[in-house]
This record gives structure tokens, C-alpha cells and sequence, in this order.
């Protein structure tokens, strides 16, 4: 699953490193276009899920946790299909929660969202402290294997200088390779292992994408 942005909804559509999203001339690549955000996974312990896609947004106003200022926020999901990797011609439907960099970058969570009573939609109480990047996560790089599944790695974030913590969860920072990051790290719900944890979203500006989930 990839994504675009444009200034109108005609398009035309361009990436994060600036393809359009029709170029499939001689030379390119058509896996290197598209941010992708979401390809076939296995996180350690759970199910392997194939071809996320035919994805829809779902955008509504709720009411803010008692005490917030704005009095309603706004959530956003995406809803989407994958199939079972051990049984390909199963499917089901997914929902994963939707976020956006401060830069303007639509990017998604690496858990399934898991409802009202185990989510946090209020963006004013999500991570500030750029110490909530170290520990030990486990990531995924969708975009690299696009058309298997790819088991999480377990370890810590990449090297980073000048981390930047850019409030309601946003943060950027220098990867060790030179790229600027811009990242989203949220509450969220482990779903393999039953746990209220915290995940994290990024991409660089050399395309890349990183989902991340923080472990015990």
C-alpha cells in the first residue's frame, strides 16, 4: 500500500522523493515509487498477513477525554483487507490508526487499532519527551520485501542526531546515513501480546518508512 499527496485531487500525485506517481518509464522502478506504508508482515508471535489494500479513510469528530481543552478531536482509520499468509484465500478486514508528520505525510500505525476503551485520540497527550525513542521496538520497513511477508526486528531505533520533538507526538530527527526523519509515535495496543505499549511511524526524506512498536 503506497501513497502520494497532491494539491488537488486530480493530481498530478509525487512521492517523498518527488516521482510521479505514473512514472514507470524505462529505469524505474515501479516497487521504488509510492511512500509505501504498509506491506505483507509478521510480528513476532502473531499472524503473517499479506496484500494490505483497497483502503478507505474513515474521519470523524469524538468527544476528547474530560478535562481537554478542544472538547472533540479528531480520529482518523484506515480501513483496509489482508489476506492470511498461511492460508492466502482467507481475508479479513483491518483498521489501523492514521497520523500524519508535521510535515504533512500520511503514515499509519504498525498495530491494528483496538477501539475506544484502549486508544488515545487526544494528539495533546501523546509523546513529548524525545526519551520515548530509545528501548527496545520492534520494526518493520514496509516497502522492502513488497511482495512477501517480513518478520519484525527486534532492537533498538536507528542511530539519530538532533532529535527534534515538535509537540502531539511529532518528532525529526538526522539519521546516521544523513536523511531527515519525521516520525509520530502514539499510544497504542500491542495486539500480540495484550499490552498497552507505544508505536511509532516515520519517513525519511529519501522515501523510507519505518513502523515500530515498543516492547516490554
Amino acid at each position: 500500500m503506497r501513497a502520494a499527496v497532491g494539491d488537488a485531487v486530480t493530481g498530478p500525485f509525487r512521492d517523498r522523493t518527488g516521482h510521479l506517481m505514473t512514472d514507470d518509464g524505462p529505469g524505474v522502478d515501479p516497487w521504488s515509487v509510492g511512500v509505501p506504508i504498509l506491506a505483507g508482515h509478521r510480528l513476532t508471535g502473531g499472524p503473517g498477513v499479506l496484500a494490505p489494500g483497497h483502503a478507505s479513510v474513515l474521519t470523524e469528530q469524538v468527544t476528547a477525554p474530560s478535562g481537554a481543552p478542544s472538547g472533540t478531536v479528531t480520529r482518523q482509520l484506515l480501513v483496509h483487507h489482508v489476506r492470511d499468509a498461511d492460508a492466502p484465500t482467507e481475508h479479513r478486514l483491518q483498521v489501523r490508526r492514521l497520523v500524519w508528520t508535521h510535515d504533512g505525510w500520511p503514515l499509519v500505525s504498525p498495530q491494528p487499532w483496538a477501539g475506544v476503551d484502549r486508544e488515545d485520540d487526544d494528539e495533546a497527550g501523546w509523546p513529548v519527551d524525545p526519551g520515548v525513542l530509545e528501548g527496545t521496538w520492534e520494526r518493520l520497513t514496509p516497502g522492502t520485501a513488497p511482495t512477501g511477508v517480513q518478520d519484525g526486528v527486534v532492537g533498538g531505533l536507528a542511530p539519530r542526531t538532533d532529535v527534534r520533538a515538535l509537540g502531539h507526538g511529532r518528532f525529526a530527527w538526522t539519521a546516521s546515513d544523513g536523511a531527515t526523519v519525521s516520525a509520530v509515535v502514539h499510544p497504542g495496543w500491542d495486539a500480540v501480546r495484550e499490552r498497552a505499549t507505544l508505536c511509532l511511524t516515520a519517513l525519511d526524506d529519501a522515501g523510507r518508512v519505518t513502523l515500530a512498536t515498543r516492547l516490554p
